[in-house]
């Protein structure tokens, strides 16, 4: 039973991947200090019988007048920032409270599990105190079907899958089950996966996204812990990773079937591995992986990423993830250009492509033959989640 709960808690890692403010006027200011005194025509000589210097006068003119000058050698401020993808964002958000919530924190709709791993993040990110409810519901039903394997030993799909909102549920209530649960995942996962990687590439098509995945969690684990042991188990499966899987004369990760889910997840890892690390080597494998999936799978004529180089088709889960590394790789080097990627990317997924304003919702695959006729709601709450954190950092970054 043992060893099917820490597989539980590995594919929970796996799985995560697979669901599916007016600028200041120009003129200068007008030098009323200046003109007071000129009026008043006050003459030198009683300026020296008030002990005043002769050229007081000048003085106060020269102040007002650099005064002026500065006004008008200043830059206006930077405009405001205007979030994107509002409209359609509050339009999905609605339609998935209203037809999707069950009281018991389940979400109907979803394909793995998954609305449980998106849902807590965007739901608290609201400040709202209706949907904050429902996120923290949606938490304690990940710890409810989590204890029911524990249990019964059985796998469930639903606590593999939704288990990563537990991260959410500790940094947004301090809860401390919250933690210890998601810290043992993380942690026997690294375990699982250092021990036989290849047991668990099978449910991805490549050791890759097993590594990244992995990696990704450990990390996170780390930001919450603050424990050594947990950087470690993300920089060990990096290595394996870098050692087994990178590709060096194509610039990528290795796949067999998924380019976008290997070399996302990987950049997702190396990304927060450079900020914990400040290894320029990271860095560097992940800039690669980025140009390798620009190269090889970029649609330039309609935007968005292919599942890889054989440009079949498109997945809304795959163009996820790949904003989600973009973002990212801003938070770790603060370059603005991956803002501009990540846009570029949610401008496809909010195409006729992929979303129908009528349900409102984002289908989740496309071809050339036209947009696929279902969808996850997991997917769509992923896609939110995406959305608050590009608007948030370029709101952030416009500031600067």
């Amino acid at each position: 039973m043992l060893h099917k709960l820490m597989i539980s808690f590995v594919l929970f890692a796996i799985g995560l991947f697979l669901g599916c403010a007016g600028g200041a006027s120009d003129a200068p200011s007008k030098d009323t200090r200046s003109e007071d005194v000129e009026a008043r025509d006050v003459p030198s000589e009683e300026l020296a019988a008030r002990d005043l210097p002769s050229d007081a006068l000048d003085a106060d003119e020269v102040t007002s007048a650099d005064a002026d000058s500065t006004d008008r050698d200043s830059p206006p401020p930077p405009p405001p920032y205007v979030p994107v993808f509002q409209v359609e964002s509050q339009a999905l958000l609605d339609h998935l409270v209203a037809d999707f919530w069950s009281p018991d924190g389940n979400w109907e709709g979803d394909m793995q599990g998954d609305a449980t791993a998106f849902a807590p993040y965007i739901l608290y990110a609201s400040g709202k105190a209706r949907l904050e409810e429902k996120a923290t519901a949606t938490v304690d039903y990940e710890v409810t079907i989590a204890a029911a394997v524990a249990t019964t030993g059985v796998l469930s799909m639903e606590a593999v899958v939704g288990a990563p909102a537990l991260a959410d549920g500790f940094r947004n209530t301090g809860k401390t089950l919250y933690r210890a649960a998601f810290l043992l995942g993380a942690r026997q996962g690294y375990a699982m996966i250092a021990a036989n990687p290849e047991e668990f590439a099978v449910y991805v098509g490549q050791l890759a996204t097993v590594y990244g995945t992995g990696a990704y969690l450990s990390l996170v684990a780390h930001e919450i812990s603050g424990e050594q042991q947990d950087l470690d188990h993300a920089l060990d499966l990096i290595a394996r990773a870098d050692a087994t899987e990178w590709d060096d004369a194509r610039g990528v990760y290795r796949y067999a079937s998924g380019m976008d889910w290997a070399q996302a997840t990987m950049i997702m890892a190396l990304a927060k591995a450079y900020v914990a690390t400040k290894d320029e080597t990271h860095l560097t494998h992940a800039t690669r992986a980025l140009a390798g999936m620009d190269a090889g799978a970029w649609d330039a004529a309609s935007g968005g990423y292919y599942l890889n180089e054989g440009k079949a088709g498109k997945t809304l889960s795959g163009n996820n993830n790949m904003v989600w590394a973009m973002l990212d790789l801003y938070e770790a080097t603060g370059d603005a250009t991956y803002l501009t990627k990540a846009t570029a990317v949610l401008e496809w997924v909010f195409s006729k492509d992929l979303y129908s304003p009528v349900e409102p919702m984002l289908f989740h695959d496309w071809t050339p033959a036209g947009r696929s006729d279902f969808y996850c709601t997991g997917c769509n709450f992923e896609t939110l989640c995406n959305v608050h954190r590009l608007n948030a950092l370029a709101e952030a970054d416009a500031s600067r």
